[in-house]
């Protein structure tokens, strides 16, 4: 009997389809940067392309993970487009159960210890933390009294930060012979949960030390890494297009971290343009777009053209 073979059954075809629809649906809503509306687009692009293609970087993602990611992910594009309620946690939960297998997945490997493999680790479990806050906000919860627009941008946080930017070094860490990307890579194993905790404290008792803290550590994390990439495409022979993209990757890493930590510095020293709207539009546009895509696209092309994938 043949198989029926699903035009996404492969990661990359379905990222390849996850960013069609992407597209479609930014020319539907054409949402102000500032707006939630943008913050929920960019959500739906890290669980619609980049989650899928940064998998597909990791080469040994379990069969069942990978024919139920693409359905997973249409279930939060539809989650995302009801009103919040029982039905859009439903909607929502097939991704919970593609980020808890992850998760598993990410345990079972800590016990390799080199950066590489830990900064893999840690992207697969810190995502779990992303689906939980998805579903949080399509069930309308309010844990320890967030406001909902908190809530959403820490499902687009662990999603970004906690795996593309971790699974970002930790490629780099294993690949390229540079002692920039394991510290990058122990960093920003330690600030992605502390951000976190640093925001739950200064929601709870207004101590604000902590997420300034983090902070510092992710910037320095960030800039380590852009610094690590600017390295690789000057001195290592790699394809043009994939300098191209891990240059740009480099340089919206350097602003994107710069911004954050203005923001979170905002309570010293204040800066009225470092607004929640205005990292929306500026710090997660450029997250998503120039690290997140220039990166991961960069990795794929250069494993393409390599005939390599990386074995996390």
């Amino acid at each position: 009997m043949k198989t029926v073979r699903l035009p996404w059954s492969s990661l990359p075809a379905a990222a390849g389809w996850g960013a069609i629809i992407w597209l479609i649906l930014c020319a539907v809503q054409l949402p102000a940067l500032q707006s939630d509306a943008w913050a929920r687009l960019l959500l739906q692009l890290a669980v619609l392309v980049w989650v899928p293609l940064g998998l597909s970087l990791m080469g040994n993602v379990p069969a069942l993970l990978t024919r139920w990611v693409f359905p997973a992910a249409l279930a939060v594009l539809v989650s995302l487009q009801l009103p919040a309620g029982w039905m859009a946690g439903i909607f929502a939960l097939p991704w919970l159960l593609v980020c808890a297998g992850l998760f598993i997945s990410g345990v079972e490997q800590l016990a390799k210890k080199s950066a590489s493999y830990r900064a893999i680790s840690g992207a697969k479990i810190f995502i779990l933390i992303g689906g939980l806050s998805i579903l949080a906000d399509r069930l309308a919860l309010r844990p320890l009294g967030f406001d909902p627009a908190i809530i959403l941008l820490t499902a687009v946080h662990f999603h970004y930060a906690g795996f593309v930017f971790l699974l970002l070094l930790g490629l780099a860490a294993r690949r390229f012979a540079n002692c920039v990307f394991p510290v990058a890579v122990w960093l920003a194993l330690a600030s992605v949960p502390l951000t976190a905790l640093g925001i739950t404290l200064t929601q709870l008792s207004r101590v604000f030390w902590v997420e300034s803290l983090s902070a510092v550590l992710v910037v320095a994390a960030g800039w380590l890494g852009a610094f690590g990439y600017l390295q690789t495409v000057l001195k290592i022979q790699i394809p043009w297009i994939t300098r191209l993209c891990w240059t740009a990757l480099a340089f919206s890493l350097l602003f994107s971290m710069t911004l954050s930590l203005g923001y979170a510095l905002r309570v010293y020293v204040p800066i009225d343009l470092l607004s929640i709207p205005a990292m929306r539009a500026w710090h997660g546009s450029v997250n998503a777009i120039g690290v997140a895509g220039m990166g991961l696209v960069g990795w794929y092309l250069f494993l393409q053209k390599s005939g390599a994938r990386e074995k996390c």
